[in-house]
């Protein structure tokens, strides 16, 4: 079994990509950092480092221990913080996942009302796509998940926010386009298309669009939205995304529109079955579902 501190050796020398940094950052010596992960790579039997005269690159073995050695690590420190907690003034970190919505208003509120009582808690919020959060979540990196539209998996809780997001269709202020006050949901299938890839995971998720994958054409994806307005400005297709999220007064060159009929979503509270929580993610999740059901 891999030490935890030659674990925590390694991946300072993947980070700084230099024995002599890493050893300093350490408060080693270089001699004993590079004897030690001689010893690390004789007893897992895998080269980790190609080492060059200025620089060190991992190997395609050590890219995974460095990937799954951060993860541990992560696991690690949420562990102990959740132990030393007082439950008495709440202290401890709240490991959050989400996509992109306005719905992280209410999230955000529910977590300022409590640290107002409890001003040691401290929420560490993770943006990704359905796949990286429900990943995380597994992995028992996050205690919660926010995600849209997911696919119900056993082992799970759900809990759906009250209110739905609605996608709008993004294009430039001088396209033909913006002759309507509302864009026909049939006008899409004739489109180039910029989807989410937290919006349109699943093959079900096309039955919006009266119609398969393949009969659209996508001409791109994303999962965060900023990047992609360069992409609506550019030309390159239209971006269906949730309302509210961009800021127009950034980008001047383009405006929005609702669909016809409209395209909307519910976004769900997701955490693991049966998990233990540390108390400052028990109270957080008692204050929010008082929030959602009140």
């Amino acid at each position: 079994m891999i030490e935890t501190r030659l674990l925590q050796y390694f991946l300072a020398i993947a980070h700084e990509e230099n024995i002599t940094r890493a050893a300093e950052s350490l408060h080693i010596t270089q001699s004993t950092l590079s004897k030690q992960m001689q010893d690390l790579e004789k007893q897992i039997r895998k080269i980790l480092f190609i080492r060059g005269k200025r620089k060190i690159t991992l190997t395609e073995e050590g890219r995974y221990l460095q990937q799954r050695g951060q993860e541990i690590i992560a696991l690690m420190e949420t562990t102990e913080s959740a132990l030393k907690e007082n439950q008495e003034l709440l202290n401890g970190n709240i490991y959050f996942g989400c996509g992109e919505t306005i719905q992280m208003n209410t999230i955000i509120s529910v977590f300022k009302g409590l640290q107002r009582i409890h001003p040691q808690i401290q929420f560490n919020m993770y943006t990704g796509d359905h796949i990286v959060i429900m990943d995380r979540l597994e992995k028992g990196l996050l205690d919660i998940g926010l995600v849209f539209e997911p696919q119900f998996k056993e082992g799970y809780d759900y809990m759906p926010l009250p209110d739905e997001d609605e996608f709008v269709l993004v294009l430039p202020k001088d396209d033909d386009l913006t002759k309507y006050s509302a864009i026909p949901r049939e006008e899409l299938k004739t489109l180039p298309l910029i989807l989410s890839r937290q919006g349109f995971v699943n093959p079900v998720d096309y039955e919006l669009f009266g119609t398969s994958r393949s009969a659209l054409n996508i001409a791109a994806t994303y999962n965060l939205i900023n990047n992609a307005t360069y992409l609506v400005s550019q030309g390159i297709g239209y971006m269906l995304a949730i309302s509210g999220l961009i800021d127009m007064v950034a980008h001047p060159d383009l405006t929005t529109r609702p669909l016809e009929p409209s395209m909307s979503g519910t976004w769900y509270v997701v955490t693991k079955q049966h998990q233990v929580c540390s108390p400052t993610v028990a109270r957080f999740l008692a204050e929010l579902s008082t929030r959602i059901k009140g």
